[in-house]
């Protein structure tokens, strides 16, 4: 197996380059549309996105644990998970025809949404949950890569203005097929489907286990597939268009932690199997170390974002500082929420992980609904980030069940910390970019004065990436 490094380059690789790219497509959407536009994309993605939902389940996690298994050991093979996920995207894909077509919605936000719908197709081969079970990230990688470029050509040479907006699920679509391609040209040689089919009394088990986790998984994917379309209801596609540039820089500081998912989960199922006491030990250790990358990012983001939305998206933004700064909290305790919420996905514990959605997720709905009556953007922001800590210690409850996690305590003092430092910059008088690095260089001494974080993490941290 490659070493740890190894693994983290090439899901960096992938994350970054694939991400950054997609990026700068939304940089340049956001700036050829304008917000009210650009919004309508915002809100059809967030309906692809439950449609996506819809089409996997959990099977992308059950994939992922079963794939790294010995081919004996799995419960679910891989050629029963492929057949799944056909059935399910053919039927969701001839369901969110129907059911677009019947809402109460305007014509042009169906037009756009019934076209995006139609990228459920490539996705049903692109087989990313297979070769991140087998720890295969260079492939991964180069699919998100691929996938991210096409669709970036294709809109800079076809998208001139507003105009143009019905055409742009088609490049979106055409990116996705170029990632399902490049998969199926990989598989000729990996072959990920050589053990045979055992009946549809599998697939029906394997249905019932991903609905179980993707019952949870519907709650996670609920902070951020939901508020758009909330917007697009209570508010305006302005509003959603705003909101989506402000949550896309979200998402990109959210790569460190996708970084983390990815190895989480494949790592943790194996040792937990053979070695449950340096498990538990090494998640204790990557606790402290995820408040603090965490803290160090969503200080940054908070404090800098008139200068992130004015310098990426321009003045039509400027509205997003503010709810960027706001969805700062949310991104602190995502990277807490996915140590606990895929850690128990990691370990087997499905039916915990439900039950730890199950809270977060009722209490989110009514948040993020009551906060959208009122019309105000910034009052869902800030119901959205409360939903995140919600979520964040409803799965610290169940997952702490099996690791026995000391992790009040450092959380408390690094939201202490965070919040001391947010209120000086906003007395200071300077450019917010340079109070964002002052206040992330004092970050770090900081928790390591107060034990947030200590030498021996950072040592083990530094033995894992060289070993």
């Amino acid at each position: 197996m490659p070493k740890l490094t190894q693994k983290i380059a090439s899901i960096a690789f992938g994350d970054i380059v694939g991400r950054g790219i997609s990026f700068i497509t939304t940089v340049y959407l956001a700036r050829v549309l304008g917000a009210e536009s650009y919004g309508i994309i915002v809100i059809a993605l967030s309906y692809l996105g439950y449609a996506t939902w819809f089409a996997d389940l959990g099977l992308t996690h059950i994939a992922g644990r079963e794939v790294a298994k010995e081919p004996e050991k799995r419960i679910f093979r891989a050629r029963e998970i492929f057949y799944l996920k056909i059935v399910l995207n053919l039927f969701v894909l001839g369901s969110i025809q129907l059911i677009v077509t019947n809402i109460d919605l305007p014509e042009d936000q169906k037009e756009v949404i019934l076209a995006f719908s139609y990228a459920l197709i490539p996705y049903t081969f692109i087989l990313e949950w297979y070769y991140n079970g087998r720890q295969l990230f260079g492939v991964v990688a180069l699919s998100k890569i691929l996938n991210s470029t096409i669709y970036l050509i294709l809109v800079v040479i076809f998208v001139q203005a507003e105009s143009e907006l019905i055409t742009i699920p088609l490049y979106f679509i055409a990116g996705s097929a170029g990632s399902a391609l490049l998969f199926v040209l990989f598989s000729i040689k990996e072959k990920p489907f050589q053990l045979p089919f055992r009946g549809f009394g599998v697939l029906k088990d394997l249905f019932l286990s991903a609905l179980t986790i993707g019952s949870g998984t519907f709650f996670t994917q609920m902070i951020q597939l939901l508020p758009p379309i909330v917007i697009g209801i209570f508010l305006s596609t302005q509003d959603a268009g705003v909101y989506g540039v402000a949550i896309k820089v979200i998402f990109i500081a959210m790569l460190v932690d996708r970084i983390f998912v990815n190895l989480l989960l494949p790592n943790l199922s194996t040792q937990w199997t053979i070695n449950k006491t340096g498990a538990k030990q090494n998640v204790k250790i990557v606790s402290r170390i995820m408040i603090s990358l965490g803290g160090l990012l969503s200080l940054f983001v908070a404090i800098s974002s008139p200068f992130i939305i004015e310098i990426l998206f321009g003045a039509e933004y400027k509205d997003g500082s503010m709810i960027l700064s706001i969805l700062s909290i949310l991104l602190f305790f995502t990277f807490l929420n996915s140590l606990f919420s895929f850690g128990l996905i990691a370990i087997g514990k499905d039916h915990q992980f439900f039950n730890s959605t199950l809270i977060g997720g009722i209490v989110g709905l009514v948040l993020i609904l009551a906060s959208a009556l009122t019309g105000n953007l910034v009052n869902l922001t800030f119901a959205i980030s409360f939903s995140e800590i919600v979520f964040t210690f409803s799965a610290f409850y169940w997952f702490n069940k099996y690791t026995q996690l000391e992790i009040l305590s450092p959380v408390i003092v690094s939201m202490l910390i965070l919040g001391l430092l947010y209120y000086l910059s906003m007395i200071i008088d300077l450019h917010v970019l340079i109070e964002a690095i002052i206040a992330t260089a004092l970050f770090v001494p900081l928790i390591l004065i107060t034990g947030v974080l200590r030498l021996d993490h950072i040592q083990w941290l530094k033995q894992k990436l060289i070993s």
